[in-house]
């Protein structure tokens, strides 16, 4: 006979998760949402391996796991404002992994999916924007997540369950353990700004519940890691915008040497290179904003907007970037 899974566990998780601020991956201007019918999901046995494997593998490659829980700058997130999303798309939020001095992290992206019925449908829009055959705007990122992974999801009260392919459950090519832990957290945190709740994901394949996921060990309740996110990460505008006479920059940041940037610094570059604007930018519970750019005296053409923080300790400097044009 099945089961729930085990209370006591799913109760710890919760209660870590709500710890830290309730997630907003999406706000309203970018979220078209229609009335919510959760479906019922699945029963089904939970397996706990020991001693956090998934945890231990992160932890071993350098990166701080801790709390469950999404910060104050996942709630950020707006439709890039000089690029509206047309009228039968939402805007997703999307995580892909990315090169930092401190070693591959999460980017988030945004990318326009097709208006959801649920919160079920949206999320599995945004996981299969993270498969091969989709993959990252900004070629910068990477996905580990291969062609047909996602088949099905269901957002219920408690947990997300994932249903998966087999080709999901082999290690990706050329990657190793701690790619394949960031692979596992890429589907995490994008089916998490889907649902827009704090909810540990259940990977299941053929509707049963997988110890293995693109080759490594899981738990049966997944929950979010905090600490891998990029240093500083781009939202708006997204890689290829069209600008006309301004523009706003907007991301968030993550810890940079164990501390959280007060400000962060940007540049636009012409093709050529030079910079032909700066400034900074004031970092608010963890998210920043430039203000308009004035556009209005450049020539037409592509440029280069780069946002950066750099650390007090080791002079690291990290860094995101978007082409964008200006006609």
């Amino acid at each position: 006979m099945s089961h729930g899974p085990d209370e006591a566990r799913l109760r710890e998780i919760l209660s870590d998760a709500v710890a830290d601020v309730t997630p907003q991956d999406r706000l309203g201007e970018i979220r078209r949402r229609t009335s919510h019918a959760s479906r019922p999901h699945r029963p089904w046995v939970l397996v706990v391996l020991g001693a956090g494997t998934a945890t231990a593998a992160v932890v071993a490659t350098g990166v701080l796991a801790g709390r469950v829980g999404l910060t104050e700058g996942d709630r950020a997130d707006r439709t890039p404002a000089a690029s509206p999303a047309p009228s039968d798309t939402q805007a997703a939020a999307l995580y892909f992994v990315g090169a930092t001095p401190a070693g591959a992290r999460l980017f988030r992206e945004f990318q326009g999916v097709p208006i959801a019925a649920d919160d079920s449908a949206l999320a599995l829009d945004a996981l299969q924007r993270l498969e091969a055959d989709a993959g990252p705007d900004d070629p910068d990122y990477r996905t580990l997540w291969p062609d047909g992974a996602f088949t099905d999801v269901t957002v219920g009260d408690d947990w997300i369950s994932v249903e998966v392919s087999a080709a999901a459950l082999e290690p990706a090519a050329d990657s190793g353990r701690a790619d394949a832990v960031l692979g596992v957290q890429q589907a995490v945190y994008t089916a998490e700004a889907a649902a827009g709740s704090s909810l540990p994901i259940a990977f299941e394949h053929e509707d049963a519940p997988v110890r293995t996921i693109l080759g490594v060990e899981v738990e049966q309740l997944v929950p979010r890691m905090p600490g891998l996110r990029a240093p500083v990460s781009i939202s708006d505008p997204t890689e290829g915008l069209v600008a006309d006479d301004a523009l706003v920059a907007r991301g968030t940041v993550g810890p940079v040497a164990d501390r959280t940037p007060g400000e962060v610094s940007w540049e636009l570059r012409g093709s050529d290179g030079a910079v032909v604007a700066s400034g900074t930018a004031p970092v608010d519970e963890r998210s920043w904003d430039t203000g308009a750019i004035d556009l209005s005296d450049l020539a037409p053409g592509r440029y280069v907007l780069s946002a950066q923080v750099t650390s007090d300790t080791d002079d690291l400097v990290a860094a995101d970037t978007r082409t964008i044009t200006v006609r």
